[in-house]
């Protein structure tokens, strides 16, 4: 008798691999079983490897307590929130960036990315290299560059395996 198909999580962003479903774009037909991925395939959402994901199990998930609210650090006025965490130097991470630092320009904030965090239009990315241009051509500053102008800290070539809050 067949196995029922089963689900694997990424633990770094989520994402959920179905065997019933595969992953078409990445070239795994429906009912590819995990053993069967190529360890050359990775995650469509984080780019992790295989064996970032997890077996998903069927048990009842803990139920997750309420959030503990946010306080501000000691002295309580402007900027002195908690230190901001972005994750991903794409166009939603730096959007991000610049609207908190127009909104306060004392919070501290960090900006994590797995990539080189290189800030340039992503969606002119297809149309540029079907122009023969180089993606090189479209970077429009390093993130150190841009990180220096937002004046906020950034790490790259840093993967968040996990978030707890």
């Amino acid at each position: 008798m067949d196995q029922p198909f089963r689900k694997y999580i990424c633990q770094a962003c989520g994402w959920i691999y179905d065997e019933s479903v595969g992953d078409p774009d990445g070239g795994l037909a429906a009912g590819t079983r995990y053993e069967d991925i190529p360890d050359d395939w990775f995650c469509p959402l984080c780019g992790l490897g295989k064996g970032d994901l997890t077996l998903m199990s069927d048990a009842p998930r803990p139920v997750t307590p309420p959030p503990v609210p946010r306080r501000k650090a000691v002295g309580g006025g402007k900027g002195s929130e908690q230190h901001l965490v972005i994750l991903g130097a794409g166009i939603a991470g730096w959007s991000v960036a610049e609207a908190v630092r127009r909104r306060d320009p004392e919070r501290p904030i960090l900006l994590v990315s797995a990539c080189e965090g290189l800030v340039y239009p992503k969606p002119a990315l297809s149309t540029a290299l079907a122009q023969g241009r180089s993606a090189e051509a479209l970077v429009e500053a390093t993130a150190e560059a841009r990180a220096a102008s937002l004046n906020i800290e950034v790490r790259t070539g840093v993967r968040a395996l996990r978030i707890d809050t």
